[in-house]
């Protein structure tokens, strides 16, 4: 039996040994974050505590359906950092996890710091005014706020560009800076619908002529003359281009870059991303970092594409506004970006983001089933590539039961190999009798010298027996040295999934580099987690 085998045969519940703060009753006005990083958030095993330190250096949890990573790992992990007032962002691609998170909320005090973005709710984020008015350096400037659509779009996209859409793009690109200076100079909040106005009523010159052609009551005329009567200072460059430059494009030029454009902004112009972060704004992502909880529930099962590209973009805008912040400023709060069923949301940027993640406080929990989740969403070609740099900055992997051979072979490889000691031995014995006896005789006659009379005879007789017992017996035993899997693959196909079966236990084999754990001496240890069964 392993050492770990032994451990999870020990284990059965899991403790936290943190108090929970003060209930938080507003957003703002958070007290200090003051308690050390170090401070336990959950007890892996009775001596080994998962720390505020460890959930800064990200954690992967993988577990196939059924397993008990939601209902173990997941929720112990989550309601610990309700507990210890950390700020976050929930990611949901089940209908019932908003739900779910007001379950947890409630359970742990944070009620009222639950902010959850849907429809039906009052909060309203508008992304291109975020932009140009959010604090810190780099605010305000247009080419920064193309550079955060191109790659909001990216990450939509997630296949990549090809080498001959870069002259579309490139110009789309300009279009759109060029369409939000002019809002902005105009004195105008800049939205998707906006920029697609300017767009569609600029002027064009007659070729033949070279005489502008303008649309009646053009948005684009209207702007352009109230950043006049404003002393637009860019007011020179901005003519050049809606009156000269973009005016003279020719049709065919012209047509495919509006093209191009329309089909990067058309998420954003309909549906709940148009909506919730398109239009006006009443909380941004800094909400977060002072105790807020969002709740982004646009479910991808309820909302399909539409509601997994509006939580793209604010998950990747959410991720920069934390990536600003160093260490936690007084007041500040930790942060997490839980995300279940993460290879729904996740993208190439997360790897960037996780590996600056631990100087920002912010801890990412990411949960899914298999490796070849990530392998199904990542760019092809380098597939691959990404999902090993995002799953070498998660410092913590937990692995619940699985089935799925690539997934626990990744498993072993990730624990490594160690100098294991294997006892071989032998042993015969046997036990035998053997008996024998014999009996034998004889008698002779012979006439004697009177023909008439008997002469003398002789009689003769012989006995014998032989009896005997032997025995044997044989023992040997070795070792050997052997370098091979710390936890082979098949382990992890036997671990517990909680239910009345297994006592509400749910097991997992936990993986933590740099650490040595009290009951294994190594960075990997069985754990177990009391399952939440709401």
């Amino acid at each position: 039996m392993s050492v770990i085998d032994r451990v999870l045969g020990r284990l059965s519940g899991v403790a936290t040994t943190s108090a929970p703060p003060p209930v938080i009753g507003r957003v703002r006005g958070l007290p200090s974050y003051g308690t050390g990083l170090d401070q336990p958030l959950v007890m892996l095993t009775p001596k080994d505590p998962w720390t505020i330190r460890d959930s800064f250096e990200g954690t992967q949890i993988f577990g196939e359906p059924g397993s008990g990573k939601t209902t173990g790992s997941g929720a112990a992990l989550a309601k610990a950092m309700l507990r210890a007032g950390y700020g976050g962002l929930v990611l949901t691609a089940k209908p019932d996890e908003r739900a779910l998170w007001e379950r947890y909320a409630r359970e742990t005090g944070r009620l009222d710091s639950l902010l959850v973005v849907h429809p039906r709710h009052p909060w309203r984020f508008n992304f291109l005014d975020y932009e140009f008015s959010r604090p810190g350096e780099g605010a305000g400037f247009a080419e920064n706020v193309v550079e955060l659509f191109m790659n909001v779009i990216g990450a939509i996209e997630s296949d990549g560009r090809q080498a001959n859409e870069k002259f579309w793009d490139n110009n789309a690109r300009r279009l759109l800076r060029h369409a939000l200076e002019l809002i902005v100079a105009a004195g105008e909040t800049p939205t998707m619908t906006r920029i697609m106005d300017v767009i569609d009523s600029a002027p064009t010159e007659n070729p033949d002529t070279h005489t502008l052609h303008r649309r009646p009551e053009s948005y684009c005329d209207s702007c352009l003359a109230h950043a006049r009567e404003r002393g637009a200072p860019q007011l020179a460059n901005l003519e050049r281009f809606w009156l000269g430059q973009w005016a003279r494009q020719p049709h065919k030029t012209r047509a495919g870059v509006e093209a191009t454009f329309t089909g990067m902004a058309d998420p954003f112009l309909s549906g709940p991303a148009a909506d919730l972060f398109c239009t006006t704004s009443n909380f941004t992502p800094e909400w977060s970092l002072l105790g807020a909880v969002i709740v982004v529930d646009l479910s991808e099962a309820e909302w399909f594409q539409a509601g997994r590209r509006a939580q793209l973009l604010f998950k990747y805008i959410w991720q920069r506004a934390v990536m600003r912040r160093q260490g936690m400023p007084r007041g500040h709060r930790p942060v997490f970006l839980f995300v279940d069923e993460a290879q729904t949301f996740t993208t190439p940027l997360d790897a960037q983001f996780q590996a600056v993640a631990r100087a920002s406080c912010a801890a990412t929990i990411y949960l899914t089933q298999n490796i070849s989740n990530y392998l199904a969403i990542m760019e092809p070609h380098r597939g691959q590539a990404q999902a090993d740099s995002l799953l070498a900055n998660l410092g913590t992997k937990i692995f619940h039961r699985n089935t799925d051979h690539r997934t626990n072979q990744w498993a072993s490889d990730a624990i490594g190999k160690g100098t294991l000691i294997r006892y071989s031995g032998g042993g015969s014995k046997s036990l035998g009798r053997s008996a024998q006896k014999s009996v034998g005789g004889g008698k002779s006659y012979g006439p004697s010298n009177d023909m008439l009379l008997w002469g003398a005879s002789t009689v003769s007789t012989q006995h014998g027996y032989s009896d005997g017992i032997n025995s044997s017996q044989s023992e040997n035993t070795g070792w050997r040295e052997e370098v091979d899997y710390l936890i082979q693959p098949q382990v992890f196909t036997a671990l517990s999934g909680g239910g009345p079966q297994h006592r509400w236990t749910v097991q997992a084999i936990v993986l933590k580099g740099g650490k040595r754990f009290a009951l294994t001496g190594l960075p990997v240890t069985g754990a177990a987690f009391l399952q939440d069964t709401g």
